[in-house]
């Protein structure tokens, strides 16, 4: 599982960023002395900084010992680098048994993370102390009066991440301190969430929010951010454009939390995801065709319906992408073109497959985009016509040769 050790490398490299916090943010010999007292944190930080300089000289022989040290105390995230550095010879000398030993410790890992990752409940226990310590440090930066420490709370707050919980309210509250003090890209940030969030400016009128959202983005713009078209833009929204971009503002905030654990953003729990996929399913039936595509998608997926207490709806499903696909949503013709191809959950359709692949290709053409679902409907389009593939587009499209039992050339 040579794969594992990349993991654990990438974990490693990762990490290094995450632990740069509060946690670690102590002097090396602070470090190196909790590491002495036996703690693998420690040691592994410790690890680092002999590997990559940082506050003392480099020495992979001595980042090595620390390595060991920690992967040997319990906490493997070294095992994979340490298995490449005495495999390869880097700063220590070549020894294969060690590196195979390392390199199994790093298999284990991960086998163990997913079949008994109650072994590293220490793990998870320490790195949400970490992020705990992070997050009343950026606090305590941005009370104090640090601009950038402000913009960063604010934009946690409004997505929802680095362990903020998602807050509009508390999001506006501190664009406005960070716009108090010239900032041009918070007071763009204010003119946006008072048209696109519900839970801000709740004493005005719906007139009153878009004429104070208009301000907002002229001194955003006269200070140094945003365009013309914007303002524009902003006054030519009616109550009604108001309400309707509102209603995207919550449909996008219910979409942040049903892929929550992908992003790592909050809130995460069962309930908020069952919350989100109600505001999804109210905003699909009511004709909206973003909610439609999210809503047909997430019939077709059994941990979305557990929540809901109900089972896979493939009919539905196909009902609210079609709805979606008539307004030419890019994301529901795709998913509805797949679905046809297939014949998995609707009869095989592929002259319809290959219509709605063109629509795809044709929107994206038509919005100037590039990439993303163009892209891969491109190459479907290629594979399922037979078409014979310049070597760029073989390339290209290698990703899902496999799909229709075509080998790529390898270029």
């Amino acid at each position: 599982m040579r794969i594992a050790r990349y993991i654990c490398i990438l974990i490693s490299s990762a990490l290094l960023l995450l632990l740069g916090g509060t946690s670690f943010a102590q002097s090396f010999q602070e470090s190196l002395s909790t590491a002495e007292k036996g703690d693998v944190f420690a040691q592994y930080q410790t690890g680092l900084n002999y590997y990559y300089g940082q506050g003392v000289p480099i020495d992979k022989g001595k980042a090595a010992e620390w390595f060991e040290k920690s992967v040997d105390g319990g906490l493997p995230w070294a095992a994979g680098l340490l298995s490449e550095m005495y495999l390869s010879g880097d700063g220590v000398k070549k020894d294969p048994e060690k590196g195979k030993h390392y390199a199994e410790e790093a298999d284990k890992y991960v086998v163990d993370t997913m079949l008994h990752p109650e072994k590293y409940a220490f793990v998870d226990e320490h790195l949400r102390q970490v992020a705990e310590d992070q997050t009343r440090e950026l606090l305590a930066q941005a009370q104090s009066g640090d601009l950038e420490a402000q913009k960063n709370v604010a934009q946690n707050y409004e997505q929802g991440l680095e362990g903020f919980e998602q807050n509009d309210v508390q999001a506006f509250a501190w664009y406005k301190r960070a716009a108090a003090q010239g900032d041009a890209t918070s007071m763009y940030a204010i003119a946006q969430l008072l048209v696109s969030s519900d839970k801000v400016a709740l004493d005005l009128s719906p007139q009153a929010t878009i004429d104070e959202a208009v301000a907002w983005m002229k001194k955003a713009i006269e200070a140094g951010w945003g365009l013309p078209q914007d303002i524009v833009r902003f006054q030519e929204l009616t109550p009604e454009g108001l309400a309707e971009a509102r209603l995207y503002g919550r449909i996008n905030a219910a979409e942040q939390v049903l892929i929550c654990a992908q992003i790592k953003t909050l809130p995460c729990s069962d309930e908020d995801k069952r919350q989100a996929l109600l505001v999804i399913r109210q905003a699909a039936e009511d004709g909206n065709n973003w909610a439609q595509y999210l809503w047909g998608a997430a019939l077709l997926q059994s941990d979305m319906m557990r929540l809901l207490g109900q089972a896979v709806d493939p009919t539905g499903a196909i009902s609210f992408l079609l709805k979606a696909s008539e307004d030419d949503v890019p994301e529901a013709m795709m998913l509805l073109a797949k679905q046809y191809e297939r014949g998995d959950i609707v009869a095989q359709n592929l002259p319809a497959a290959m219509s709605l692949y063109d629509r795809v290709i044709a929107n994206y053409k038509k919005n100037n985009a590039s990439g993303g679902d163009g892209s891969e409907a491109e190459c479907r389009l290629h594979y399922l016509r037979g078409d014979k593939l310049e070597p760029y587009q073989e390339e290209a499209c290698s990703w899902i040769a496999h799909d229709y039992e075509v080998v790529a050339k390898t270029q």
